[in-house]
């Protein structure tokens, strides 16, 4: 039993010590049918926005299926929750909470 412990702890970390954990802090969005309001929104803020919508990448696409509508693709980004791309992210979705159909929508933040 002790060879296969050995084995676990290499796996994890190396050389028979512990592993070492690293906290991030994400937010997930699914990017959405809405519009940007051009003329609403700081040109900097409107570019960094602009670029989430455009990159798309199939790796972050997902399939859900959803009682009573079927089969939906979400097309899905992630970044690091104090990066100014989720800064911006968080700020247009505090700027415009009532937005329906909204660009970006939280699926997670922590």
């Amino acid at each position: 039993q002790n060879r296969g412990r050995a084995q676990d702890d290499e796996v994890a970390g190396g050389g028979g010590g512990a592993a070492a954990h690293l906290s991030v802090n994400l937010l997930v969005i699914a990017v959405a049918d809405g519009v940007l309001p051009a003329r609403e929104t700081q040109t900097k803020l409107l570019e960094r926005l602009s670029r989430i919508l455009r990159q798309g990448n199939k790796q972050q696409i997902a399939s859900v299926w959803l009682a009573g509508e079927g089969l939906m693709k979400l097309s899905m980004r992630v970044f690091e929750a104090s990066s100014l791309t989720a800064e911006a992210v968080s700020e247009y979705i505090r700027s415009y909470p009532d937005q329906r159909p909204a660009p970006f929508v939280v699926l997670a933040r922590r």
